[in-house]
């Protein structure tokens, strides 16, 4: 792929994963989030899933005529803005767009560009699009470890999605005090320092397993699955 990355690197690099995760919900109630001209079921609860969310903005969406599908067809996904621009003296907003779109049977992607006139432009993409990394020794070099299925071994929680997939296996988190300091997690969690160092690793095809990390108290951790 182009700037040295992999088909799927770059695929995931265009898909960034959202931090919504499969059972998330709102810590707002339903009266709030409700979007006008389209109610939520009487039925609904208190507080709700994102699942019903998308699907009551989708279908505020419909009654506007506003959906992908519509005839107004003046919705995109799956597209990204690569470039926003406004020529001097010009009225309108020039817009630069990008549509990635896999191609199965050549094992190949096709990149679209193209380019529309808009009179505004509203910049919504809310404050937890791009996810915080902390700068620890040795993670960088860690999150280039995959394991024997060719899985990523370290990756933010952002791509966190369900809970089946981590079944007997051992977990390291990193995660702020304040987050940590709610507890809201099993009886059988252990709460551990924060990470000094990652320790360093000669290949990056082999796991994660059998390497160490370091806490600032001195602690060694070994046996580490994800």
């Amino acid at each position: 792929g182009e700037e040295g990355l992999t088909l799927d690197e770059r695929w995931r690099e265009h898909w960034l994963p959202r931090p919504i995760w499969y059972n998330l919900h709102t810590n707002s109630p339903s009266v709030i989030t409700e979007l006008s001209d389209v109610k939520y079921p009487k039925d609904s609860p208190w507080v709700l899933s994102a699942h019903r969310i998308q699907t009551h903005v989708r279908a505020f969406a419909s009654f506007h005529g506003l959906n992908s599908n519509d005839d107004t067809n003046v919705t995109a996904y799956a597209t990204r803005v690569e470039r926003l621009d406004k020529a001097p003296g010009s009225p309108t907003w020039t817009l630069t767009l990008r549509r990635l779109e896999r191609l199965p049977e050549t094992r190949r992607i096709k990149a679209t560009w193209w380019s529309e006139e808009f009179d505004a432009v509203v910049v919504a993409t809310g404050p937890y699009t791009m996810p915080h990394v902390p700068d620890i020794k040795g993670l960088v070099k860690w999150s280039q470890f995959t394991d024997a299925n060719g899985e990523y071994s370290v990756y933010h929680s952002q791509k966190y999605r369900r809970p089946e997939g981590y079944a007997g296996k051992e977990h390291d988190s990193y995660s702020s005090f304040q987050i940590r300091s709610l507890r809201r997690f099993p009886d059988r969690t252990e709460f551990i320092p924060e990470i000094a160092s990652f320790e360093p690793i000669s290949s990056f095809n082999d796991g994660i397993r059998d390497k160490t990390i370091t806490l600032t108290n001195g602690t060694v951790l070994s046996g580490i699955d994800q």
